[in-house]
């Protein structure tokens, strides 16, 4: 198994996209392919503004904001939990 992504659409913590790799560098791939789909090819259609990490009620979390191309931000959130195992 390369990836496997489960859980919601990534708006908020509680809809996270959970993201299960074999290992860290796959699991930000796979996370950067899951904003790709939604938003579109980085460079034209957004770009990263910040990308941190966080700790809520025993799971972590990646937290990422982008700036689309019309000048609005999103942010996408991504259970990592058990790429930190």
């Amino acid at each position: 198994m390369r990836t496997k992504n489960h859980g919601g659409d990534g708006s908020s913590k509680e809809m996270a996209v959970v993201i299960e790799a074999a290992n860290i560098l796959i699991g930000t791939d796979a996370e950067y392919a899951h904003i790709g789909g939604t938003c579109g090819l980085q460079g034209r259609d957004w770009s990263l503004l910040r990308q941190s990490t966080f700790h809520s009620k025993g799971r972590t979390y990646d937290q990422i904001e982008v700036r689309l191309s019309d000048g609005r931000q999103k942010t996408f959130y991504f259970d990592i939990t058990t790429l930190m195992d």
